[in-house]
């Protein structure tokens, strides 16, 4: 929870990804217009954590690492909402159906 807290909005721009993507910025092209900021939070803080001197995780296991770059991703705001939803539909679906 620690990591993801420094990892969230690290490096923001002050714009969102509705802006970046309709302004076709590089960092919209680089993330193919998905989670744009969310994903570039997560990939400047591991950009910045392979210097010795920043790299909180040095003394991770290469599992642990992976763990934590996939909790990051996971534990997105945007993200969650995305999968919320998804999961919503889903439920509502089946009870829709059952309905029947």
């Amino acid at each position: 929870m620690f990591i993801a807290a420094i990892i969230h909005d690290f490096e923001h721009t002050g714009t969102s990804n509705n802006f970046h993507i309709q302004s076709r910025s590089d960092v919209a092209l680089i993330y193919n217009d998905r989670a744009v900021l969310e994903n570039h939070h997560v990939s400047a803080a591991f950009r910045i954590m392979r210097i010795d001197d920043y790299n909180i995780l040095s003394e991770f296991t290469s599992d642990e690492y992976k763990y934590v770059r996939t909790l990051n991703t996971k534990t997105n705001i945007y993200i969650f909402f995305v999968n919320l939803k998804e999961i919503f539909d889903t439920l509502l679906l089946k009870w829709c159906l059952q309905q029947i």
